[in-house]
């Protein structure tokens, strides 16, 4: 579950109280697009470029290259993680690292929407439409009836998301040790699963109304124009989570009520 990004809360501390000033030029909304739509684009061609390659080695009977693409997005994992943490605690780090995470984002994406394409065509397909459905929303109630999200907001639903993951742990043990628990704990399991991802999805539309506040606090407050780059940066990352959180639920959904329809 991604958490908040420190440094972007930094950011948003600092324009509120005035701390952050123009060194070269002011932030700008369409700077911040700009930066965005890089992020996202590289992201998005990784993606395609790992799921093409991935399509043509497996309907093209070629295990070799199936195997060394697989291998080579698994490896890229690693770097993905130590990229993210040096972006979060070194935020001038994102203009150059930035696109090499995006890199790795993209091909990891490509490789989660071809396993899950295999199991059930479209489905990617469907939580790309339902992502796009939340960015608009979360735009809309930004823009237009200027909603803001508070600190207190974001800990009701992290504290919502680690109950029910406490409940489904303390179910599970219970269950090793009191055997007519087994199948209150199976008929459970899947419910439960399935109230996490709902909790995520709302958590994520949190994040992603967040950034886009943030966005608004460096523009309005006149901020120097470096920091469009983390917001950017944050705003793609969350909407990626947004997607995968969104393509989980409706697998959720699937095993449960496409279970039952069979």
């Amino acid at each position: 579950m991604r958490t908040g990004n420190p440094s972007l809360r930094r950011i948003f501390r600092q324009s509120q109280t005035g701390e952050i000033h123009v060194e070269s030029q002011p932030a700008t909304y369409w700077g911040i697009a700009k930066k965005a739509m890089l992020f996202g684009g590289i992201t998005i061609l990784s993606a395609i470029a790992v799921l093409v390659a991935l399509n043509f080695a497996f309907y093209g009977n070629n295990p070799e290259v199936l195997t060394v693409v697989l291998i080579g997005v698994l490896c890229g994992a690693l770097p993905m993680i130590i990229i993210s943490l040096v972006i979060t605690f070194v935020p001038k780090t994102v203009k150059f690292l930035g696109p090499v995470y995006a890199l790795f984002q993209g091909a990891t994406l490509g490789m989660l929407v071809f396993s899950v394409d295999l199991a059930y065509p479209g489905i990617a397909l469907a939580a790309v439409l339902g992502t796009l459905i939340v960015f608009v929303l979360c735009v809309a109630l930004n823009k237009l009836l200027e909603v803001r999200i508070s600190g207190k907001v974001m800990r009701v639903a992290l504290i919502s998301f680690v109950s029910l993951v406490v409940l489904e742990l303390g179910l599970f043990v219970a269950s090793l040790f009191v055997t007519e628990l087994n199948g209150l704990f199976t008929q459970a399991y899947l419910w439960i699963q399935l109230a996490i991802s709902a909790v995520c999805i709302i958590y994520a539309t949190i994040l992603l109304m967040w950034d886009l506040q943030t966005a608004d606090a460096i523009v309005q407050s006149g901020a120097d124009k470096k920091h469009e780059w983390m917001v950017a940066f944050s705003i793609v990352v969350t909407l990626v989570y947004l997607y995968v959180e969104i393509l989980e639920l409706l697998l959720r959904l699937l095993a449960i009520f496409g279970r039952r329809s069979n």
